[in-house]
């Protein structure tokens, strides 16, 4: 039987959408839309990436903004397309509180692993180790031929 928060997800990707399970994905667009957040009841533009045959996007926080930027080796978002993640549930701290939380965790574009620092403001710097992945189902990867 599915957890019950599979039963809540919504328009964007969740980490009750992949469980336990990594998912190698390829960046097809990104894009700023206008979000609400339920629990302020306020509303603001977020960074969503899309992906190759997948229904959901997922919403970009810093974190998860600098490890794609490193995979792709540009801070420009328009750079990011093509390239292929790999996204997984993660425990990740959330207004002082550790909760289930989606993080790109490794790429099929890497040969061996990476560490990031991530360095957001007011908080130390964090270095996050991206490994390589399975590339994702049907896909070759960017500079592959064929």
């Amino acid at each position: 039987m599915p957890d019950y928060k599979q039963l809540f997800t919504g328009k964007y990707l969740a980490s009750p959408d992949l469980g336990p399970r990594e998912v190698s994905v390829k960046i097809v667009r990104i894009t700023s839309e206008l979000v609400k957040d339920e629990e302020k009841k306020t509303e603001r533009h977020r960074w969503i990436a899309f992906f190759e045959g997948k229904d959901k996007g997922m919403l970009l926080n810093r974190s998860n903004a600098i490890l794609i930027a490193a995979i792709a080796k540009s801070d420009k978002t328009e750079d990011w397309i093509g390239h292929s993640i790999t996204i997984g549930v993660r425990k990740v701290k959330m207004g002082g509180d550790l909760v289930d939380g989606l993080r790109v965790v490794g790429s099929p574009e890497l040969s061996a692993p990476l560490t990031v620092s991530i360095r957001l403001p007011r908080k130390k710097p964090i270095d996050w180790v991206l490994e390589p992945r399975p590339a994702p189902a049907g896909g070759r990867q960017p500079g592959q031929e064929g």
